[in-house]
Order: C-alpha cells, then sequence, then structure tokens
C-alpha cells in the first residue's frame, strides 16, 4: 500500500515534466488532466489513511474545480487554432528542455525529499512550473505552468489533510479556479488585440 503514494508521485512529476516538452497544446491539456489525476489518488490515499472522511468535500472540490471547471473554461476561451499550434521558438530546444527538466525534477524531490515524498513531489513541481512559464513563449502553454505551480500548491494540500480546516481548502481550489479565469481571459485578450501568440513576439512589438 505504502508503495502507491511512492509511484503516483512520480507520476506526476513526469506528467509535469511532459507539459514542458510538448509543443502542442492540447498535449500540455493531457499532461495537465493526467496531473489532476495523480491528484485525486493521493487525496483519496491520504483521506484512508488519516480517517478524514470529511475530507471527501475537499476530494469533489479538487475534482469538480481542477478536472472539469478549469478544462472546459480553457476550452471554451482558447480558439481551435491554439490546440495543434506547434509553436517552437521557446527560450531553449526542447531536447536541451529535457535535461534541464529531468535535473530540476530531480534535485527538487531530493531537496524536499527529506519530510517525505509528498513535500519532495511539491518542490519538483513547483520548480518545473516556474521553469515552464520561464521557458514557453506561448501563452497558451504557460497557463498550464502556472497550473502546475497551483499543482504543487494542491499536494501540500493534501498533504497537511489533517491540519487544514475544509473551509480553507476549498477556498484555495476557488482562488485557483479564479487565475485560472484570469489567466484565459488574459490570453484571449492578448490574441484579440495583437493576433500574436509569442511572448517573444510581443516583446518586438511597438507602440
Amino acid at each position: 500500500m505504502d508503495l502507491i503514494p511512492s509511484w503516483v508521485n512520480v507520476a506526476l512529476i513526469l506528467f509535469t515534466v511532459w507539459i514542458g516538452v510538448v509543443r502542442e497544446t492540447r498535449l500540455a491539456m493531457t499532461g495537465y488532466i493526467l496531473q489532476v489525476v495523480s491528484l485525486l489518488v493521493l487525496y483519496l490515499y491520504q483521506i484512508f489513511q488519516t480517517g478524514e472522511s470529511g475530507a471527501f468535500i475537499g476530494w469533489s472540490a479538487l475534482l469538480i474545480i481542477r478536472l472539469i471547471a478549469i478544462p472546459i473554461l480553457i476550452y471554451s476561451f482558447l480558439k481551435k487554432s491554439w490546440w495543434h499550434d506547434r509553436v517552437t521558438s521557446d527560450l531553449i530546444d526542447v531536447r536541451k528542455a529535457v535535461p534541464l527538466y529531468a535535473f530540476l525534477a530531480i534535485f527538487g524531490f531530493m531537496m524536499g525529499r527529506g519530510t517525505g515524498d509528498f513535500i519532495g513531489t511539491a518542490v519538483s513541481v513547483l520548480l518545473l512550473g516556474i521553469s515552464i512559464v520561464l521557458l514557453k513563449h506561448d501563452p497558451s502553454k504557460q497557463v498550464f505552468g502556472i497550473l502546475s505551480v497551483d499543482a504543487a500548491g494542491d499536494l501540500m494540500v493534501i498533504y497537511f489533510l489533517n491540519r487544514l480546516p475544509l473551509f480553507f481548502e476549498i477556498l484555495i481550489y476557488l482562488i485557483i479556479l479564479w487565475s485560472a479565469v484570469c489567466m484565459v481571459i488574459l490570453v484571449k485578450s492578448i490574441e484579440r488585440r495583437t493576433k500574436v501568440r509569442s511572448v517573444k513576439q510581443l516583446t518586438n512589438l511597438k507602440g
């Protein structure tokens, strides 16, 4: 039974790396959904370990907000042309990004592992999420980098499940939903006003 969280934590890290290396937004969405499924599995594991039956409300909130509401929101706002667009003008080439992501994943995990796999995974996913935001020039993919940072926060909520009031837990998920709404609206607004989908190109615009 103890192997379950270990393997799911590893899967969560790999799914975050996947978001960083794929070129199409639709594949980044796949990685995000697999991220959330991993979080839901870890949440269930913690519920059964701690005996916090009331935490099923928080689990349901995570399911509704992260796995249903946010993907629907992103699908609704982003144009279909974004989903298959293979933007390759990232800060560094994908082949160079893979070893960087691998290093960050291992470094983050080992740095936090002294206090448990959950903390190690959270640090790893946090570093990967920040790197995705910094290395990607496509705003639609940067959204998933920011959501990966949020996933690290979700993991900490799950780790401290029996010490965090349910109200604050649900409040955190609602804040994540609101941040996702703001990010998607911003991406949509940038594309509508400038017809540009690359942060690199936006920096070259005059006026």
